[in-house]
């Protein structure tokens, strides 16, 4: 009896340290899955690209969440003017993207919601180890980060004013834009070759050897922004060539600008996912 007693009682502990053990593994486990980042927009490179693009340059796994995206249309199939997001609406009711004031995109790291897609670059950039060494650094990264955002604020004031649809207004405008002179007299906002000048000249010196980065001898989020506005900001052909144009000018500086891009644009981290990322509207 005390011999049954006895090995009964070594099967319950061993039955409940088992179960212990595996409930260990479990959680282990879903804490290891919800580690991973997750990037939610919708099925569209817009504001979440460049996050997703980090991700990707500093070797980091990620979820890439995609809400579909389609025209609106009437009755008989034609445009009706704006979006339907029918899934991310119901997302929505549920109060998932608070966050963001239910707005898209949003990063959840570390268990953290993260709305603006601004910050996001930011804590995707500091999880991948792109903010810089020092303080200092980061503080470089962020004053080129809002140099390369003004440079695009200037860029959209025109394409807001001016809407999607193209018009010789807004031909006029850009054009305007590209090809005013980076040395002006004249009152008011420079244009693109006088911005980018200014925007090569902002950067912090750097041996000849590592001009390819923006600050310190790797890639980091400066790196990222200026590949992105050089390479992703403008995507219509006649903007692309009025572009080309300003930056081939004798008057615009713009080497350093130019090696930065073309080293992230070249790196293979980059080179594959421009190659498997889905196509989209924008």
């Amino acid at each position: 009896m005390v011999a049954f007693r006895t090995c009964r009682y070594v099967v319950v502990v061993s039955t409940l340290l088992l179960c212990a053990w595996t409930s260990g593994v479990m959680a282990l486990s879903v804490a290891a899955a919800s580690s991973v980042p997750t990037v939610t927009y919708f099925d569209a490179r817009g504001r979440a690209e460049l996050t997703r693009c980090i991700f990707r340059l500093g070797s980091k796994e990620f979820v890439d969440h995609r809400f579909p995206i389609a025209f609106k249309t009437d009755d008989e199939g034609k445009p009706a003017g704006g979006f339907e997001v029918k899934e991310y609406e119901v997302e929505k009711l549920k109060g998932t993207f608070l966050v963001n004031m239910d707005r898209l995109p949003v990063l959840e790291l570390n268990g953290c919601m993260i709305g603006q897609s601004a910050a996001m670059e930011r804590a995707a950039a500091r999880y991948c180890g792109m903010m810089g060494a020092t303080d200092t650094d980061q503080a470089v990264i962020d004053c080129i980060v809002e140099n390369v955002r003004d440079v695009k604020d200037s860029w959209r004031s025109i394409t807001l004013k001016y809407g999607f649809p193209p018009s010789p207004e807004k031909t006029d405008a850009k054009k305007e834009w590209f090809t005013k002179p980076a040395v002006t007299k004249e009152p008011g906002p420079g244009g693109f070759r006088q911005l980018m000048t200014r925007l090569n000249a902002s950067l912090p010196s750097s041996p000849p050897e590592s001009i390819q980065f923006a600050v310190g001898e790797s890639i980091t989020l400066a790196d990222v922004v200026i590949w992105n506005l050089l390479k992703e900001t403008f995507t219509e052909p006649d903007d692309i060539a009025m572009m080309e144009e300003a930056m081939t000018a004798d008057e615009t500086s713009v080497e350093r600008l130019v090696a930065i891009a073309d080293h992230i644009q070249n790196t293979p981290a980059m080179k594959e996912w421009l190659k498997v990322r889905p196509e989209s509207m924008f």
